[in-house]
């Protein structure tokens, strides 16, 4: 999957519409930003597992002037709510 541009984007544009997508297409509790120069593409952020990360880094690669992806992406898996149970008296 290739995301097509059309015309003769700066950097800055390419920043913004990788971005863009990435709010599209991610859930609400992932935290991702893309910073884009010159064909490299280094992403930051959390998000909750690894499968998640290489999603992302997949969607980045294919997009359109990312020659290269610099992955800087933290796992932090969702907080599990532990109730504590008492044996019946």
């Amino acid at each position: 999957m290739s995301i097509k541009h059309i015309g003769n984007l700066d950097d800055m544009d390419i920043e913004d519409a990788i971005n863009a997508f990435l709010r599209s297409a991610l859930p609400l509790d992932d935290d991702v930003q893309v910073e884009f120069s010159q064909g490299a593409a280094t992403i930051r952020g959390r998000v909750r597992s690894l499968t998640a990360a290489r999603a992302i880094e997949d969607l980045v690669v294919a997009h359109d002037g990312v020659q290269y992806v610099i992955n800087h992406l933290v796992i932090a898996p969702a907080e599990i709510e532990v109730q504590e149970t008492r044996p019946p008296a």
